[in-house]
């Protein structure tokens, strides 16, 4: 690692921020796809940090995830279990306390009685069915089920002015990423969403079918007003539906 130098530990830091974005703190295994979403246009120099130096480790379902990062987040972690606990057993008091009988023997009235166990499960499964997304069932890119919903909704980098400028620095004739960018920027979606749906429309080649349909997407939205409530599982649920038509 060492012999990579500051260029390499750079990169390695960045991998582990991706990483610590995702909610299971691992990422995709795709060099690529990696190279696109931290910036770097060195992809061999990312291969080897990922592969090379024993810094990742490879997950059954061959994304990769470092235990540097678990190393790092422990003490977070514990906070955050605590501060977790403290909160359950603080609303436990509280409702110890306003159903605590009186010297009748009659509980305490309350202004709204707890609900049954029956009402706030079916209120968990409704809440469930309305927040699951039909990407469970899909796959894009290499993600598949709940690996892939798992990324459309983790809070990655955004796509700003910055990122939509440098990219189109390096834009070469008969490609427009840039106009990519501002679509993934227009709907939220971030860096690494971007870069999947770069790769999907053969890296923003003018006149590519999959391309032109993303960029109309945008307008078709702008013209509605419509911003969808999970932006990433939009896109990317438009260009599992655009796949399946052509």
């Amino acid at each position: 690692m060492a012999k990579e130098g500051a260029h390499g530990y750079g990169v390695f830091l960045l991998l582990l921020q991706l990483a610590r974005d995702n909610e299971h703190r691992w990422i995709t295994s795709d060099i690529e796809l990696l190279a696109y979403a931290i910036r770097e246009t060195d992809t061999e120099l990312v291969g080897r940090i990922v592969q090379n130096y024993e810094l990742f480790e490879t997950l059954p379902n061959d994304n990769v995830y470092s235990p540097v990062l678990d190393s790092l987040m422990s003490e977070y972690d514990a906070k955050k279990a605590a501060a977790r606990e403290a909160g359950r057993r603080g609303a436990a008091a509280r409702y110890s306390k306003a159903t605590a009988e009186q010297p009748n023997g009659d509980p305490i009235a309350t202004a709204e009685q707890p609900q049954s166990n029956k009402t706030i499960q079916d209120k968990t499964k409704g809440n469930f069915t309305q927040s699951r997304s039909k990407l469970l069932e899909e796959e894009f890119m290499g993600l598949a089920g709940a690996d892939l919903v798992s990324f459309c909704r983790s809070e990655g980098k955004a796509i700003d002015a910055e990122f939509i400028e440098a990219v189109d620095k390096k834009a070469t004739p008969g490609y427009t990423p840039q106009f990519l960018a501002e679509t993934c920027a227009w709907f939220g979606v971030h860096q690494f969403i971007y870069a999947a749906l770069l790769k999907w429309c053969n890296h923003a080649k003018c006149g590519d079918p999959r391309y032109t349909f993303l960029l109309k997407l945008q307008k078709d939205a702008e013209k509605a007003e419509f911003r969808p409530k999970y932006p990433a599982e939009y896109l990317v649920s438009k260009c599992i539906e655009f796949d399946k038509q052509h």
